[in-house]
């Protein structure tokens, strides 16, 4: 029938045998071109090695981007617990200081001098306060960090304080200490 045609064409005179071959010759390489069925690529399987190789990079990228996140999480929430932690801590040692604080004696007799991160600070005190302190039934706290005001808190309080809040804590001399020592109360 494409015989028919191709011949119809040719009498009817609207194609050159020229053209004709041209047709045919085109025809014939796209043929060759176009893969039979069941028959393989040659390019295929690279093509497929490509493929597999992208979506593995791909993987390993989201992967990463996973693990960093992660990581990135864990040390926020780890911040975050460590904040809390301190703001309990610091909650727990106001509470124990207003429970168990005492004001210093304002018009006390004697002058307490103790060091405090390296610095010698003075507070007053009734010589009954500063045997204690020397005993060690005593100790002296620091309820704010930024103002330099000071509280005496009884040896439990101390102790349990030291446990909660270290900072917290400016001295305590160990318990059965003589309490006639001058130089535990560092007495100028």
């Amino acid at each position: 029938m494409a015989e028919d045609l191709r011949s119809q064409l040719l009498k009817a005179g609207l194609v050159t045998e020229e053209q004709v071959r041209k047709a045919e010759s085109k025809k014939r390489k796209a043929k060759r071109q176009e893969p039979r069925k069941g028959a393989r690529s040659f390019t295929e399987p690279e093509e497929q090695r490509r493929q597999r190789e992208l979506e593995e990079a791909r993987q390993r990228d989201r992967d990463e981007q996973r693990r960093k996140h992660q990581a990135r999480e864990q040390a926020r929430l780890a911040k975050a617990e460590a904040e809390r932690k301190v703001r309990e801590a610091a909650e727990s040692a106001r509470r124990i200081i207003e429970r168990s604080g005492l004001a210093p004696d304002a018009e006390g007799a004697v002058r307490y001098n103790f060091v405090e991160t390296g610095v010698v600070r003075t507070l007053s005190i009734s010589e009954q306060q500063r045997k204690q302190l020397s005993r060690g039934e005593l100790g002296i706290a620091r309820p704010h960090a930024r103002l330099q005001q000071y509280v005496l808190v009884d040896r439990a309080a101390a102790q349990e304080l030291r446990q909660v809040c270290p900072e917290k804590l400016v001295l305590l001399h160990e318990s059965g200490a003589d309490a006639d020592d001058e130089f535990g109360g560092l007495m100028w």
